[in-house]
């Protein structure tokens, strides 16, 4: 059974095409920025993580021990841009491989894709539920009011909603393109039983 007959007001292979044109143009960009933000970490990440860190009160034979964790905060930071470079990456390849199944129009293309974006959003809803947790807590400390919450709230459902969309769109095309890689041609036909009956077979 197909999900979707349509993907807004386009077929699923012309909204399989567009939602991964969108999803590469956004790779690319969030691409962009962290080899930027990588290329300048010393200049950028490392002077926020450094303060940050030396807020944290520290007397004595404590000082080493900040300074200790700020040098190790400050290679996770940058471990953790090195991964996520890695990993958009490997996204953006799985983004292009989908606009050429979009293209020749076959399943097998857009499965990879097809996991790769549901563990995704397992991990936005993950991040979500993290994210609600923590804004509630700064609620009750009165650092943020109720109105920023409900807004972040707000947002982050949107982008879950729209990016779930999304990924059924390509799952309706999956199973669009799946369907007519089943179908017999009638030429497919006549070139395995070329002294058969056309008209009888499709009957």
């Amino acid at each position: 059974m197909i999900v979707m007959r349509s993907c807004c007001c386009c077929s699923p292979r012309t909204g399989c095409l567009l939602i991964a044109v969108l999803y590469m143009l956004f790779t690319g960009l969030l691409l962009l920025g962290l080899g930027l933000i990588l290329a300048h970490f010393n200049n950028s990440v490392k002077p926020v993580v450094v303060v940050i860190m030396q807020d944290v009160p520290a007397d004595g034979a404590a000082s080493s021990g900040v300074a200790t964790a700020t040098e190790f905060s400050i290679t996770t930071m940058r471990n953790i841009i090195i991964v996520s470079i890695i990993l958009n990456c490997l996204y953006f390849a799985l983004c292009l491989l989908l606009f050429v199944g979009g293209v020749k129009e076959c399943s097998c293309y857009l499965i990879p894709w097809i996991v790769a974006e549901f563990i995704r959003q397992l991990l936005f809803l993950a991040a979500f539920v993290f994210l609600a947790w923590c804004f509630s807590i700064l609620v009750k400390k009165r650092e943020i009011d109720y109105g920023t919450l409900l807004l972040v709230c707000v947002l982050m459902l949107v982008v879950i909603a729209i990016t779930f969309y999304f990924w059924l769109a390509i799952v309706a095309a999956m199973q669009e393109y799946r369907a007519r890689e089943k179908q017999v041609s009638p030429e497919e036909v006549k070139h395995a039983f070329p002294l058969s009956d056309i008209s009888l077979i499709n009957d």
